[in-house]
């Protein structure tokens, strides 16, 4: 009898040895996954703190790595190279209290300058605001300094304008990107030989048509600063200063 009670007991203790042991399994793989919850919420909360600071946000429809022949790692090095570029924009952008109105992003041809045509331009023509010549200065102090081709790309919403001027959207895109060539061209003595402009009506929008605010968004002219042709620095978006001869240019007409 003895020796059958000495059994049982030392069985319960086992049972009880393992029920802690699970117990006390279950509460480490709980905490190491709340462990993992509160880093990704950080993880979140630093990257946005990030993109705030330097209000570099990547468009809609567009990645900070290229494709159609580049490799992931070419393009993240592309991207890297205009950064430094991108964060003046982004500065000066705050400065001329149009922070709200310019997106800077990265595509596979280059660096984009996204600005919002409600603010640029006076409602339903291709005159430019003051506050946008401002920063559009400041875009050519920059251009000026490098040797990159740019491309001006004019955007509408799907709303057709009809007016003796533009008669229709096709019209008023290509007049607004060629009124941000010319300003940076006269006024901003850049080289118009490495501009190019086009007009894209509503047929590219980064946002649904359908609400104001997507509209809104799509109402845009979009300054591309290409990556350098192979041959003169690659598709690394490698760039070299621009000689200061090219300040005194006059651009041609």
């Amino acid at each position: 009898m003895a020796g059958g009670g000495h059994d049982s007991g030392g069985g319960l203790r086992w049972l009880l040895t393992y029920a802690d042991m699970i117990t006390l399994l279950t509460v480490f793989f709980v905490v190491l996954y709340s462990f993992a919850k509160v880093d990704v919420r950080k993880a979140r909360d630093i990257g946005a703190a990030i993109q705030r600071a330097f209000r570099v946000d990547l468009l809609v429809g567009t990645t900070a790595q290229t494709t159609g022949g580049e490799s992931g790692l070419e393009g993240q090095i592309a991207s890297d190279a205009f950064r430094p570029i991108a964060r003046q924009l982004s500065v000066a952008a705050q400065s001329k209290n149009l922070a709200e109105n310019v997106q800077l992003g990265f595509r596979q041809d280059g660096l984009v300058v996204s600005l919002s045509g409600t603010a640029i331009f006076e409602s339903g023509t291709d005159q430019l605001r003051p506050e946008a010549k401002e920063f559009l200065l400041v875009v050519a102090q920059l251009l000026r300094t490098l040797p990159n081709s740019v491309a001006i790309e004019g955007h509408t919403d799907n709303i057709p304008i009809k007016s003796p001027r533009f008669p229709s959207n096709w019209e008023l895109s290509g007049a607004r990107a060629y009124a941000v060539l010319r300003f940076l061209a006269d006024e901003g003595r850049v080289d118009d030989r490495r501009m190019h402009f086009q007009g894209f009506a509503e047929y590219e929008p980064v946002a649904s048509n359908e609400t104001r605010d997507g509209r809104q968004r799509n109402r845009r002219v979009d300054i591309v600063i290409q990556h350098l042709p192979d041959g003169d620095g690659g598709h690394d978006g490698q760039q070299r200063p621009q000689q200061p001869a090219l300040a005194s240019a006059q651009p041609s007409r």
